[in-house]
């Protein structure tokens, strides 16, 4: 069975940029990806409602893109259907700290510098990454 990956687009041209290759790279590992459209969100999450009929195996954004959607008022999907959120932050984390202080419980934040992981482990308080990462 193909792994199967929710992505997001349709806010910022340069993370559709990043998604389209990520989502194209997955694609050639043969996994199934469903893209949902930031834009047209409400078309979006029915198309993800089908998908996640069977099992996800994950969702990867960027800078917190879609972190709290909802299909049921109150239940974070992520949660909801237990899908690990990956978050990659493209941009400095001090963007980010009110939506950082709400992931949800399935999330994987992962940063792009070491600097970021520096700041993401000051403000949540930890000696040792946990489930921070630096991609380099």
């Amino acid at each position: 069975m193909k792994k199967k990956i929710v992505l997001i687009e349709g806010v910022y041209d340069t993370i559709d940029l990043f998604t389209r290759e990520i989502k194209k790279a997955l694609e050639q590992m043969g996994c199934e990806c469903l893209v949902l459209d930031a834009g047209h969100m409400e078309e979006s999450l029915k198309e993800f409602a089908l998908f996640a009929m069977t099992p996800v195996f994950a969702a990867i954004t960027f800078n917190n893109l879609g972190y709290n959607l909802e299909l049921s008022e109150g239940k974070n999907i992520w949660e909801q259907f237990e899908i690990p959120y990956v978050n990659i932050l493209m941009d400095h984390p001090f963007h980010y700290t009110g939506p950082l202080a709400h992931m949800p419980k399935t999330a994987w934040v992962f940063c792009t510098d070491k600097n970021h992981v520096d700041f993401m482990l000051s403000l949540i308080h930890i000696s040792e990454p946990t489930r921070l990462d630096v991609i380099s």
